[in-house]
């Protein structure tokens, strides 16, 4: 469900012998046009084929693939709102007047037609099908279960009959009773749903990016990657934007920027408060459809090969976890180290934890550990972790036990892919 932009075109001799460049360039000179440079990314693959950009930050970037005969992108533009579908084909249309690109938008790459015909009223009526398909799939599947939409983030899952959006949560019931509205009521939830509804980069589009990039894009915490970094720029840019238009930001806004500061420049953990959707409770991916339900703020990384996954904050602890899977005749025995100890109960499996605490005497850090397991699909799914960190033994086994029985096992997730710097 939503709606993508997608297209091809020929390369042209305008490309030149660095494609990448001139692609790059050409788009950052879009964005000085457009008063978007800012909030404007800029990436080359390693590769030589690709270019990575962004110029609204809470849709990631648009990769443009380079061939050796074409140029072709795909990307959901349902999740920013019409303003950003608008964009991406102003920019396509900058890359045809400077680099001849000529797009196939009649191979069907417009899924709702605006390339072809040009008329916003059928763009902005699509968008508003879009949300109304969508609220009577609600409507008629409603568990009161907490949900989260167009955002990259997955939260824990505490704020039941919640839709968690780019500008913050909204009730379930909300999106439910617009199943049946009128245009002009669906038009009003819509400003809502899709946080880039006007045409323009005007003064809304940089309120309602600012307030979008708190909800979603702040890290609370020091940056880790390029991305991050270009991240908590872009909240700059879009805060001094938006004060030319509103000297005096809203309040919720005002203090929100206040709070961001400590953690983004000394890794201070973030206060309690309102906006940002990493200040609370996510789910991390691990290994082998495992997931960790952690404070959002936690730094997360994974080795080069994909088998173990680290979460830490450095005012707290580290968190290091792998899995496997394997084919077992006896499912009675535990397949671990730890077939001598108690046995516990979680959601989604039951775990164990090692009696033994580990001192690490260069450092003063304490280490424990819990094995987890469960069987899923004909097999058994097993989770080794650990936690480090400096407490004192009960402290350190209290947090061992409360990791281990924050732990789940999905099985319809998507196994962990090592995350992208950008």
């Amino acid at each position: 469900m939503g709606i993508y932009l997608q297209a091809f075109a020929l390369r042209t001799p305008l490309l030149g012998g660095d494609p990448q460049e001139a692609m790059g360039q050409s788009a950052a000179r879009w964005a000085k046009q457009r008063g978007l440079s800012s909030i404007f990314y800029l990436y080359y693959g390693d590769n030589g084929d690709d270019v990575l950009l962004s110029f609204y930050p809470p849709n990631g970037c648009v990769r443009f693939s380079i061939s050796e005969e074409r140029v072709d992108f795909g990307i959901k533009t349902s999740t920013a709102g019409p303003g950003y579908h608008l964009a991406l084909i102003d920019l396509c249309d900058h890359f045809e007047r400077e680099l001849g690109l000529q797009w196939r938008w009649d191979a069907g790459g417009d899924s709702c037609g605006y390339a072809l015909s040009r008329s916003h009223d059928e763009l902005y009526k699509a968008f508003l099908g879009q949300l109304r398909g969508l609220c009577e799939f609600m409507q008629q599947h409603d568990h009161g279960l907490p949900i989260t939409m167009n955002i990259d983030v997955q939260l824990g899952g505490d704020e039941v009959g919640m839709v968690s959006l780019p500008l913050g949560p909204m009730p379930g019931s909300r999106l439910i009773d617009a199943a049946h509205a009128d245009d002009k009521t669906l038009a009003e939830l819509a400003k809502r749903f899709y946080p880039w509804w006007s045409r323009e980069a005007d003064a809304d589009f940089w309120l309602s990016l600012l307030r979008v990039m708190l909800w979603t894009e702040a890290p609370w915490r020091r940056p880790d990657t390029e991305w991050e970094s270009f991240l908590c720029n872009a909240i700059e840019a879009a805060k001094a934007e938006a004060r030319k238009a509103f000297p005096a930001l809203p309040g919720d806004l005002e203090k929100t920027l206040a709070e961001l500061r400590g953690p983004t420049l000394d890794d201070e953990p973030p206060p309690q408060g309102e906006i940002g959707y990493r200040r609370r409770k996510r789910r991390f991916a691990l290994t082998g459809r495992w997931q960790l339900e952690m404070p959002g703020y936690y730094h997360e990384d994974v080795d080069a090969d994909g088998s173990n996954v680290m979460i830490w904050h450095p005012a707290h602890e580290t968190i290091q976890a792998s899995s496997v899977s394997m084919n077992r005749k006896d499912t009675k025995d535990w397949p671990g180290a730890l077939a001598g100890q108690p046995e516990h109960k979680a959601n989604t499996h039951v775990f164990r934890i090692n009696p033994e605490i580990r001192l690490l005497e260069d450092r003063g850090v304490r280490v424990a550990m819990a094995e987890c397991v469960t069987d899923a699909g004909g097999e058994t799914q097993m989770l080794f972790l650990s936690v480090a960190g400096l407490m004192d033994e009960a402290a350190l086994r209290d947090r061992i036990r409360e990791v281990a029985r924050s732990a789940l096992y999905d099985s319809d997730s998507q196994t962990l892919e090592k995350p992208a710097a950008h």
